[in-house]
């Protein structure tokens, strides 16, 4: 499975590179033929002969840095104006402002539209080459944060379903069906009870994949590492996925059991299991048959399925039904 998250992030990484080799060859090109054959000479043969394919993510954004110094000052003083737009959208007002105000007022946009003003190209083209590197940082962090937020993604989905082909293999018409457990009864009751543990593994699936939706939207900042750009990778580890989607089944068995109790409900939200009919397993326990009941009708059912799946959505759901249990529980005890 890591194998395959790898290959897709390897496609990633090749839809990136592909459409910046794009616009650093229409760069290159535009350069003079000295300034090529100069730029050129940083690489061996092999990648000459290959230029720009046989480059790396990391060779691309050194090649950037190159062609900016290579620039002409006209070309330079057009592309100051992109790169600075560029930045602020991924600074944001308040960090950019700062870089603003930090800058040599010969620098400064003002100076620039200034025609009586001397520039200082070579100033001009260590800020420009420091800007794009920047860039360049917040672009590779970027690009390492989706892989992380696809990853979690791909386990969360791929761990659901391998969990409901399990729970539905032993149904299927390829597997043996034990004589000493196979009866239509108990194949019921189990049927009805994975159902239940799906629905809250369904819910905690659901609620995991919006958080991980809601984090990617947060935008990279510039002072961003190689840990931030992985945080959810290391704060949502396959075994803490897997613990919460073991939590919404055991959830969702909590919500059926005190729905059968009838100790517990809210604006009259669960069913009432009492009016529904009892499974008879053979070989079962006189308990363990009174705890299987069906709902009757399609109302009941739909209200079950619903309160489990949102055990497993809303984490704090059942504590908090505990909570007020144990609470009430003590206020009985002191009467």
């Amino acid at each position: 499975m890591s194998d395959a998250f790898s290959i897709l992030s390897k496609r990633e990484i090749e839809g990136y590179c592909k459409e910046l080799k794009q616009l650093l060859v229409a760069d290159f090109r535009g350069l003079e033929q000295v300034d090529q054959g100069e730029i050129l000479s940083h690489y061996d043969q092999s990648k000459r002969e290959q230029f720009p394919e046989s480059l790396s993510i990391s060779e691309l954004w050194t090649l950037e840095q190159l062609i900016i110094k290579k620039l002409s000052d006209k070309t330079l003083l057009r592309r100051t104006w992109i790169f600075r737009e560029k930045f602020k959208s991924q600074l944001g007002d308040g960090i950019y402002n700062k870089y603003y105000e930090n800058l040599p007022k010969n620098l400064t946009d003002e100076s620039l539209r200034d025609t009586s003003t001397a520039i200082d190209y070579d100033m001009l083209r260590e800020d420009i080459a420091n800007i794009a590197r920047q860039i360049q940082r917040l672009s590779y962090f970027k690009i390492k944060r989706n892989q992380s937020i696809n990853g979690r993604k791909k386990f969360v989905i791929f761990s659901m379903l391998l969990l409901i082909i399990f729970g539905t293999l032993p149904f299927s018409n390829l597997t043996i069906n034990f004589a000493s457990f196979y009866n239509p009864e108990n194949e019921k009751a189990v049927k009805f009870l994975l159902i239940i543990m799906y629905s809250g593994i369904t819910g905690t699936a659901i609620s995991l994949l919006q958080r991980i939706e809601k984090a990617s939207n947060v935008a990279p900042h510039f002072t961003d590492s190689a840990l931030e750009a992985n945080d959810i990778s290391l704060n949502m580890s396959n075994w803490y996925v897997l613990s919460l989607l073991a939590s919404g089944a055991i959830f969702a068995l909590l919500v059926y059991l005190i729905a059968v109790a009838g100790i517990f409900n809210v604006f009259d939200f669960l069913p009432k299991l009492e009016s529904g009919s009892n499974v008879k397993l053979d070989g079962s326990s006189t308990a363990l048959k009174q705890l299987i009941i069906i709902p009757d009708n399609s109302k009941d059912f739909s209200k079950l399925l619903i309160a489990c799946f949102l055990s497993g959505f809303a984490e704090r759901l059942i504590p908090d039904m505990l909570d007020s249990l144990i609470k009430k529980g003590e206020s009985i005890s002191k009467k």
